[in-house]
């Protein structure tokens, strides 16, 4: 059995949705693939199509999407619609399909429109800060945005937060893989929490700590040792793994 829900104002790319089962093995072009896979299209009318094929959920969780919660591509899908609601940036969804069976759920595509911003926060990585920060300040005031909205992006990592320079001289942000999105108040706490999977060295959190603690009106110390202490905790556990 299939679920097919297209956008309304998108219905002129039912047809490629309907058809992605045989088009996405034979066709676009695959910009990721690890555990799930994620291929552009370039549609006759000119515009490119980033599809996302959520790979098959393990036994276990095959059951728990089929009864007790939503696919990954549907919630990626609601969320994404109501992120722009928020006026939040993200890709343009068009819809989703997922393939279920009576008892479970086999896997799922999320289709939206290519995001036109190219590049992503791994570029602070271990180097120096040089000169870039007003990108990690305007970044601050995108994630104060975000929180002050209610937004907790639960893998608010580097590859998952795009950016570029916009024709005014400043940076436009977008959140992709939002599957994981919780709408919820956002404390400051919480917001210097949600940092902790940033890459950085020290200098890119000491301004990206300042910053925003200025946009949420808090105690700059505070929301430094905050967001030093989940990094650093975020980190070290992660060590503990490889």
């Amino acid at each position: 059995m299939r679920s097919i829900i297209i956008a309304p104002a998108h219905e002129k790319y039912r047809n490629f949705v309907e058809n992605l089962d045989e088009v996405f093995h034979k066709e676009g072009k695959t910009i990721y693939q690890e555990r799930n896979e994620i291929k552009t299209f370039s549609m006759e009318d000119g515009v490119t199509i980033n599809v996302k094929r959520f790979t098959v959920p393990n036994i276990i969780n095959k059951h728990v999407y089929a009864f007790f919660r939503k696919p990954k591509a549907v919630r990626a899908y609601k969320n994404a619609l109501r992120l722009k609601t928020l006026g939040i940036n993200t890709p343009e969804p068009i819809g989703y399909m997922v393939y279920r069976t009576l008892w479970s759920i086999r896997h799922s595509y999320l289709v939206t429109f290519q995001s036109h911003l190219t590049r992503t926060m791994y570029e602070f990585g271990y180097s120096n800060l040089d000169g870039r920060d007003d990108i990690v300040r305007a970044f601050a005031h995108f994630t104060a945005d975000l929180h002050d909205k209610g937004v907790y992006h639960k893998d608010f990592s580097p590859g998952n937060i795009l950016f570029d320079k916009n024709e005014h001289g400043g940076y436009d942000f977008s959140l992709v893989d939002i599957n994981r999105i919780k709408f919820m108040q956002v404390s400051v706490e919480a917001g210097c929490r949600n940092l902790c999977r940033l890459w950085g060295r020290e200098d890119f959190l000491t301004v990206l700590a300042d910053e925003y603690a200025t946009v949420r009106n808090a105690d700059k110390t505070l929301v430094r040792e905050l967001i030093f202490k989940y990094h650093e905790k975020f980190w070290r556990n992660r060590r503990k793994h490889f």
